[in-house]
């Protein structure tokens, strides 16, 4: 494990319940602190409840605080270096849904758990039309009955979409839904502490937040702010194959499996199945056969990282006037998760996130290391990380700080 140059800067905490400041009473009995920032989607097939922004507090102490948490308690997290802890150091603003869970030997041992404010787009499912509106009116209509966030949406296209294809909301919460017009539209969609939230175009994004400078052992950049890089192949977003054999259709009445009518969204552009190739699937009797066929050697293709080949062996690129086409989301990912372990805690990181990371060093000579050639294959050797996911932690006097990360989105 590499690390480099850890601070030696004492880091300060202060935890608010219900506004009021109880830092001098758990400061004992407080075991750690991890406040989670995120814009992944819940795990999968996972039925427990899950928010942009949760905070895990763990207490070991001889007694239960009565009475402090409980249901429906309010939470304020603030972390830093200045002892003096302003606004400007909040990191976590929440509820706690429900009582701790806990143990009991020696000492009792318990965790809080609290749910960011920005839950409250999650509670409720509700199913509507919005006919007739921008795509700045329909994020405008959705936001206002949150009027205690500052809400800023920065988007260019101001046309109206069809009234054949109008943007619905069925069954779906106000935060999957603003989810789902951020993939759709080729937008980001982000959280600010402590109230605020952006909806802007992908490509306004450094506007907003500059890129992140990283450094693994290389003398490239002054003070080297990697500890560590873990690196695991994931499921594409651009590739063909998953779960679901990696095609979406869309129709009016929503999502269609049917390879005849396939649409897929890769590299930025949607893509449909060839004519002479439909007719090729036609002309055989064994019509699964020879889907299958199709099927596998997408799969080999996609496998052996080279999916481009086969998209281009099966698939055309959409007529502009199509309803379906879809811009690219601004996280998407190459296939590559990479997890970063800071050096220091930076509780000014939040998703998501431009990143570069450098490694490796132009001197032969110098104590450096070269991360896989692989990593930067999309960026010109040079490592372009989103980050979509950031855990702050506190413990022992130390802060820390994990980012969750993909790979540049691959741009031909």
């Amino acid at each position: 494990m590499a690390v480099m140059e850890l601070s030696k800067r004492m880091a300060f905490w202060k935890i608010e319940l219900d506004d009021e400041d109880f830092t001098a009473l758990l400061r004992e009995v407080i075991q750690s602190i991890s406040v989670k920032r995120t814009i992944l989607p819940p795990p999968k097939n996972s039925k427990k409840m899950h928010a942009p922004s949760e905070a895990t507090i763990e207490i070991v102490s001889k007694n239960y605080l009565e009475d402090l948490f409980v249901e429906g308690t309010k939470i304020n997290i603030y972390m830093g270096y200045d002892r003096i802890l302003t606004e400007k150091a909040l990191v976590f603003s929440g509820t706690m849904p429900v009582l701790p869970d806990g143990s009991a030997e020696e000492m009792l041992k318990y965790k809080v758990l609290a749910f960011g404010n920005e839950i409250e787009l999650a509670l409720e499912e509700k199913s509507r039309t919005f006919i007739g509106l921008t795509k700045p009116q329909i994020i405008k209509t959705i936001m206002a009955p949150y009027t205690w966030m500052n809400v800023t949406v920065d988007i260019d296209d101001t046309v109206k979409p069809s009234v054949s294809y109008p943007p619905l909301q069925i069954n779906k919460t106000d935060f999957q839904l603003l989810s789902d017009f951020a993939d759709n539209w080729g937008c980001s969609m982000w959280l600010e502490m402590p109230n605020k939230f952006y909806f802007i175009d992908a490509n306004k994004f450094s506007k907003y937040h500059p890129t992140y400078y990283l450094s693994y052992r290389s003398d490239k950049m002054p003070n080297p702010n990697v500890e560590s890089v873990e690196w695991k192949h994931d499921s594409a977003r651009v590739g063909l194959v998953d779960n679901d054999g990696g095609f979406t259709t869309f129709g009016q009445a929503g999502e269609i499996k049917d390879i005849e009518n396939y649409k897929i969204f890769a590299l930025g552009k949607t893509w449909q199945v060839k004519p002479e190739i439909l007719a090729q699937i036609k002309a055989n009797p064994d019509h699964i056969f020879e889907v299958r066929k199709i099927l596998s050697y997408i799969a080999e293709k996609t496998f052996k990282w080279n999916s481009y080949e086969a998209l281009k062996k099966y698939y055309k690129v959409c007529d502009d006037g199509d309803n379906t086409k879809k811009s690219p989301p601004a996280n998407d990912d190459s296939g590559m998760k990479v997890t970063v372990k800071l050096n220091n805690g930076d509780p000014d990181l939040y998703p998501p996130r431009q990143a570069l990371l450098y490694h490796g060093s132009i001197n032969p000579r110098a104590d450096s290391s070269h991360l896989p050639g692989f990593l930067s294959r999309w960026g010109m050797e040079q490592i372009w990380l989103n980050i979509n996911e950031t855990v702050l932690s506190y413990n022992q006097g130390r802060l820390d700080s994990e980012l969750t990360c993909s790979i540049g989105v691959i741009k031909l």
